[in-house]
């Protein structure tokens, strides 16, 4: 009767373990789609601010427009390239989270 309950036992914790597995894999293989997406939009956004800070440059440079023009659009470009980067970087994290818990190099 003890070995019986031993083995119901150890064999919950066996399907309890997998559930786990299962779960930690389906997180991040939704983090990982979620990451992708982020890389898309950030790289589209990234493009606009180059796009808006080359204008605000030429505008400076006609004598049209002004040195606060210029610093803002330098600081929008900054934070895409910051937003950007970040996205691959938690794009990659995904990406080996999901490895490890398939357990695959």
């Amino acid at each position: 009767k003890k070995a019986k309950y031993e083995i119901a036992r150890l064999k919950k914790h066996i399907q309890d373990i997998k559930n786990e597995v299962i779960t930690q894999v389906r997180n991040y293989y939704l983090s990982l789609k979620e990451a992708k997406q982020r890389i898309a939009f950030t790289k589209k956004a990234l493009y606009a601010a180059k796009e808006n800070y080359k204008q605000a440059s030429k505008r400076f440079k006609l004598l049209i427009g002004n040195i606060s023009e210029v610093l803002n659009a330098q600081a929008r470009l900054t934070r895409a390239e910051a937003d950007y980067n970040q996205a691959i970087l938690d794009y990659n994290i995904s990406l080996a989270r999901l490895y490890y818990s398939m357990g695959t190099l």
